[in-house]
């Protein structure tokens, strides 16, 4: 149970005063059975006896006011701890989204983490039931000692036999226990599939594809073929769980027949009176369902740590040697507790010295079997305006996201101004780059929220000067001051009914205008304007170098056009650097470089 008892220290500590509701929730679940035990015996009793009027009055008021005041607080606790219950819920998602971001790129993409993922979200499925099942077992506990002295001191073979009964229900619950645990081990995989099919379906940026090609036939053979196989999981754990919970069934009827011979019996020996019979009769019942209830509460728990450990163990995955946190990263300039070298290192990057060296790296992916990069080495000096240049698949990206740490070589080494980048704390060292990729994302928030990567209330005047400033140098301002609220104005239509999907060229605009409005000393474009016509890139290109004519610059294109404004040209092929030198140089060289730029310009005459 230590998975459980994690996650209900974590509630604790996030919900002071859930522990003590919890309790007294139980105290009154518990409590509250024994007011129909008691009082129905006196009035029994009162009955065929005295039969005084007054006192039969006050029996019943008192059962009925009894019963309203422990309704009444049972209802107030209970939806006290589910608010607060509710709240932890919200909590643990966020506490989860956060570890996967920061959880290293090489790790998150593996398929046993992405499994293990879907199993933490199902996992917190299951802590919405959490409070139901604790209350359950906490009010089952104080039920069972307060009615076992009476069924004790009335009948001991009846608390016995009940006893008895309940035996095999463990062995019941425990195996409904297994198939639930080995069928949420075994759908996690067919669920996140199923999850991906349903993404096609509602993600806009799909539709284009599905409907000219007729793919949404395809996809829906796809999500059916996966959906058969989770009805063939599910079959086979329902009919499983239907018999084993048939016999728990079976032995709470037994039980009820059970009591009512025992005590009926005895009534006919005139051993007890009715009144007694009826509250034995209670009390038995009410003993055989607090102890049904505690088995099965203890079941639940199990099966809920259980569901709980994928959730745990993905918590406890390594995460990336960094200080980030979810709600806000540290981008102060105290370096106090940092390595002389380190420091001398973040330094000289403020004041725009940055030298690189890419020193025999080597590197594949986790899930791949090939080096992507072999023995590749390089150097990028301050100021340089470096073109990196190469066929498909030559590895350009893949070193880029190695500078960017989204990745750690398997062999070598990376260094900025002597000092290997893995020692750089991550939020100093991501403020040194302005990255921009081919694959970027704009996510639904406000166009300004998009570039300043800041919320909109949280925005300082200097972030929306930066902002402004960005989309005007990247040539948007027209653009954006005809959307409905300007650079205010939603990406598309996911949060806002007035929200403007950009076009391809005016979302790769934005992108650059992220990268340009961090404002870090080290430019890198990945492609970025693959979206745009060879004229309008070139322009680009050439715009964004010249704002970042201070600043050392790195970028990728496969339109060999634009790489005579770099300063020097790198020539990738099969992971390592095969050319270097200018444009002129390179073409003079007749290689590799040049054979691919007389490809391109055959094209265009």
């Amino acid at each position: 149970m230590r998975y459980l008892l994690k996650i209900m220290r974590l509630l604790c500590r996030q919900q002071p005063g859930y522990a003590w509701r919890l309790v007294a929730v139980s105290i009154v679940t518990g409590v509250a059975p024994l007011i129909n035990i008691f009082i129905p015996r006196l009035i029994i009793d009162e009955l065929l006896g005295a039969q005084r009027t007054a006192w039969l009055l006050s029996l019943t008021l008192g059962l009925a006011i009894g019963n309203l005041v422990m309704m009444m607080l049972d209802s107030l606790l209970t939806n006290r701890v589910a608010l607060m219950m509710n709240i932890a819920d919200a909590h643990a998602k966020e506490i989860l989204a956060e570890k996967a971001l920061r959880i290293p790129l090489s790790e998150s993409e593996r398929k046993t983490n992405l499994d293990l993922l879907e199993r933490a979200r199902f996992g917190i499925y299951h802590l919405n039931n959490l409070d139901a099942t604790m209350k359950k077992l906490g009010g089952s506990l104080v039920s069972l000692l307060s009615v076992l002295v009476i069924v004790l001191m009335g009948s001991p073979l009846l608390a016995f036999l009940i006893l008895a009964i309940n035996f095999p229900t463990l062995y019941c619950l425990k195996k409904i226990k297994y198939l639930e645990a080995d069928n949420a081990e075994r759908s996690a995989p067919e669920n996140r599939a199923f999850s991906y099919f349903t993404h096609l379906a509602i993600d806009y940026r799909y539709a284009k594809d599905l409907k000219l090609y007729d793919g949404i036939s395809l996809m829906m053979e796809k999500a059916q073929t996966n959906m058969d196989r989770i009805l063939k999981i599910n079959h086979a754990y329902f009919t499983k769980i239907g018999f084993w919970n048939g016999i728990v069934g079976s032995l709470v009827e037994f039980q009820s027949v059970a009591i009512f011979a025992v005590l009926g019996i005895r009534l006919l020996l005139k051993q007890i009176t009715v009144g007694t019979f009826t509250m034995l009769y209670s009390a038995g019942r009410q003993m055989g369902r607090a102890l049904n209830n505690i088995l099965q509460s203890a079941n639940e728990l199990m099966t809920v740590n259980l569901h709980i450990k994928p959730l745990v163990e993905y918590l406890e995955l390594p995460e990336s040697s960094e200080d980030f946190t979810l709600h806000a990263v540290d981008h102060c300039d105290d370096k106090t507790e940092l390595d002389e070298d380190v420091r001398r290192c973040l330094e000289q990057a403020a004041d725009g010295v940055l030298e690189w060296r890419v020193e025999h790296v080597s590197f594949k992916y986790p899930t791949g079997e090939n080096l992507v990069l072999d023995n590749c080495s390089l150097k990028i000096h301050s100021g340089e305006r470096i073109a990196l240049v190469g066929t498909n698949g030559a590895g350009k990206t893949t070193l880029v996201k190695l500078l960017c740490r989204y990745y750690e070589q398997q062999s070598g080494s990376i260094t900025l101004n002597g000092v290997d980048i893995r020692r750089i704390p991550l939020h100093l060292y991501n403020a040194i780059l302005s990255p921009t990729f081919q694959d970027f994302r704009l996510f639904a928030f406000q166009i300004a929220e998009n570039i300043s990567c800041k919320a909109f209330d949280k925005m300082t005047s200097d972030d929306e000067q930066r902002t402004v400033d960005a989309v005007d140098k990247l040539g948007l301002k027209e653009w954006v001051s005809g959307l409905p609220f300007g650079v205010n104005t939603y990406h598309s239509s996911t949060l806002s009914d007035d929200g403007v999907l950009p076009s391809g060229g005016q979302a790769q605009k934005i992108a650059l205008a992220r990268s340009l409005a961090h404002a870090g000393p080290f430019v890198i474009m990945d492609e970025p304007t693959a979206a745009l016509d060879p004229k309008s890139e070139e322009e680009i290109f050439h715009q964004m170098l010249t704002l970042s004519e201070h600043t050392t610059s790195l970028f990728i294109s496969h339109r060999l056009s634009s790489t005579r404004y770099a300063d020097r040209i790198l020539v990738l092929d099969q992971g390592c650097i095969v050319e270097q030198g200018s444009h002129r140089e390179l073409l003079a060289n007749g290689r590799l470089y040049a054979r691919m730029y007389k490809a391109q310009a055959a094209l265009y005459r």
